[in-house]
């Protein structure tokens, strides 16, 4: 499995970052850990729809003092916004499991009763930095 992502408008930390999370991404998302940990109605569904970006990922960092840790805009230009206020403190597996949540978005998830949540739960679990 490998995942694409294209750091806009990133300095070299948010660069590293990206990158890291990809690693994390990349070895965590086909895990039977990861598998395991999903509880959700139709989180069968979260490993093939993460597996399958066949172009690069936007990543763009923004810095906002919300309550809003990323975002996407699937409608639009398809690229993920991760707010600096929480990254830059985050560990590289809340990072990923951030992108992994926005990733959903971009395939159709959304936040009622689908894997928007339950997966930053299940990925966590089983993220090793």
């Amino acid at each position: 499995m490998q995942i694409y992502f294209i750091c806009m408008l990133c300095n070299f930390n948010d660069w590293y970052r990206v990158q890291h999370a990809r690693i994390l991404l990349e070895r965590t998302l086909p895990s039977q850990c990861f598998a395991k940990g999903m509880r959700e109605r139709g989180a069968e569904d979260w490993t093939p729809a993460l597996q399958s970006f066949p172009d690069p990922i936007p990543v763009e960092f923004y810095r906002a003092d919300n309550r809003t840790i990323g975002y996407t805009e699937p409608d639009l230009n398809n690229t993920i916004h991760l707010n600096r206020k929480f990254h830059d403190s985050f560990s590289f597996c809340q990072t990923a499991s951030n992108l992994a949540h926005e990733m959903l978005h971009l395939k159709g998830f959304r936040h009622f009763s689908d894997a928007a949540y339950s997966v930053n739960e299940a990925f966590s679990a089983c993220c090793n930095e």
